[in-house]
């Protein structure tokens, strides 16, 4: 694990907002040790919320193999009995949840590209392809290393290799640049994959929690370090924070700031950064709503054409080739 101090989508130097705590289940299945204190970090020029704790290649490979099987699930658990195999299972899978999320993904490309149909259509990171909109007839693929089937009618790319030279008319990233280390790294990757004529998709969750009480008695930073070292206390604690957080969109007054799987937050501006600073030029970018498996959530949708030729990256020390296809939505 490594720590940064510049923001990634701008690259200005970030403040630190408030110190928080990583999640006990990362640091178990991770790190193999036991909650450590992080910060939360803000750009004061783009706006991005993140935390300053990165997880390397190597470590990012150990959260996501087996992503969401048993033994996932069962460390999961264990931290955050709240957790539960209903809604392990149900995350992303939801038929009611799933089609509005399409229909805000439908509409709003199609009002950007005036109705016209793409004819190659590729989700990046996409599980099964299941947020594929089914309106258009198209050729259909998604590109998932975790080795799921992908749904009927949607070819699977499994490996990078397999790519190259390859383009496409519609390029998907949905709910993926909120869990990486170096998100510009992605999109370098995607602005290949793009024709003269296409367009990138990119959708992230719009978690924006008031943090006033956050990082006030009793879990400032010494109080954090003697939390992590009383577990049942923790879980308590990290309940009661996580239902205001996810009810009321706020940390409350004696609850702490959690570090998970989303380690990126992004605003309007923030993804407007990201997108120019990597050769693209933003078309559309919309505050869309579903309700989710715990309540209602919003999102982030971005339309972007490329505008530049395709940038040379220094790579930092946690960028992967491929997004082994993290969650939707997770917590």
């Amino acid at each position: 694990m490594y720590r940064i101090d510049r923001c990634p989508c701008c690259r200005e130097r970030l403040d630190e907002s408030c110190p928080a705590l990583l999640a006990p289940f990362l640091a178990e299945r991770v790190l193999g040790g036991s909650a450590s204190a992080c910060s939360l970090m803000t750009c004061p020029t783009c706006g991005l919320r993140c935390f300053d704790g990165r997880f390397d290649e190597m470590e990012m490979g150990r959260l996501y193999q087996g992503y969401r099987e048993e033994d996932y699930y069962r460390v999961r658990h264990r931290w955050e009995p709240w957790y539960t195999s209903k809604v392990n299972a149900a995350l992303s899978q939801d038929p009611a949840e799933m089609a509005a999320r399409k229909t805000n993904v439908f509409r709003l490309i199609s009002r950007t590209l005036e109705g016209a149909s793409p004819g190659r259509i590729l989700d990046f990171g996409g599980d099964q392809g299941q947020f594929i909109p089914d309106e258009w007839e198209a050729e259909r693929f998604v590109f998932e290393i975790s080795g799921r089937a992908p749904l009927p009618g949607i070819q699977s790319i499994e490996k990078r290799s397999d790519l190259e030279g390859a383009c496409f008319d519609l390029v998907m990233l949905c709910h993926v640049l909120e869990h990486l280390s170096d998100p510009a790294a992605q999109m370098g990757i995607l602005h290949s994959l793009i024709g003269p004529s296409g367009v990138l998709y990119v959708e992230v969750p719009l978690e924006r929690p008031n943090l006033h009480w956050a990082g006030s008695w009793p879990w400032t930073r010494p109080g954090l370090h003697w939390l992590a070292r009383h577990p049942w206390l923790l879980r308590l604690v990290d309940l009661y924070s996580t239902v205001f957080r996810i009810r009321r969109g706020t940390i409350p007054l004696g609850g702490f700031l959690k570090a998970s799987e989303h380690i990126n937050f992004f605003t309007v501006r923030s993804l407007d950064a990201l997108m120019r600073r990597m050769g693209f030029q933003v078309l559309a970018c919309e505050e869309l709503a579903f309700q989710g498996a715990y309540c209602e959530a919003k999102v982030l949708g971005c339309v972007a054409r490329r505008s530049s030729p395709s940038p040379q990256l220094g790579f930092m020390p946690g960028v992967h080739e491929a997004c082994p296809g993290p969650p939707r939505h997770g917590l």
